[in-house]
């Protein structure tokens, strides 16, 4: 199950994936801390849209989540905003995601392992991500944000494996 790490190039690979990968940590916690305001993006549409606007460029679409609903007509710019929120964290949880796994390659041979190590930080992140926002201003923390995280990570794990199968 595990790699013999006895030499000194597997120990230089786990050092250099090491670090991005505590820095792309050390980002996520950052972000975790900020509140609402900081990071929304309804300023930015606001100062480029009108209600109407935007609203006329969205499908009428409503979304229940949380036990909220966002709808695209009737609030254009919380709609925007929720989906620029969740690919964000489609984004950040994948980048973790593939730095993960590369992390762990040089400690397991099988990819089903990798996969698992590297889906387990995720989640491990994601929940320490989201039971800080819990107590951040303005923020909540959401287990159905995790599944998200995961979601991300499985993508683009799928799509790591894939390429890795193709250059064999």
């Amino acid at each position: 199950m595990l790699h013999n790490l006895n030499n000194r190039t597997h120990s230089r690979s786990v050092v250099w994936y090491l670090l991005p990968l505590l820095l792309w940590i050390v980002i996520i916690i950052l972000l975790s801390f900020q509140p609402y305001s900081q990071q929304s993006v309804q300023p930015w549409l606001k100062s480029h849209f009108t209600p109407q606007q935007l609203a006329d460029r969205l499908p009428d679409v409503t979304i229940h989540y949380l036990g909220s609903e966002v709808a695209a007509k009737k609030r254009p710019y919380t709609f925007v905003e929720f989906f620029v929120r969740k690919g964000a964290h489609l984004f950040v949880y994948s980048v973790l995601a593939v730095l993960s796994y590369l992390f762990v390659t040089p400690f397991f041979r099988r990819v089903a392992w990798k996969m698992i190590a590297a889906l387990f930080a995720v989640m491990l992140v994601g929940g320490l991500d989201e039971w800080n926002q819990s107590f951040t201003i303005a923020r909540t923390g959401a287990v159905q944000d995790i599944g998200i995280d995961l979601l991300g990570a499985g993508m683009v794990l799928l799509l790591v494996i894939l390429f890795e199968r193709r250059r064999r």
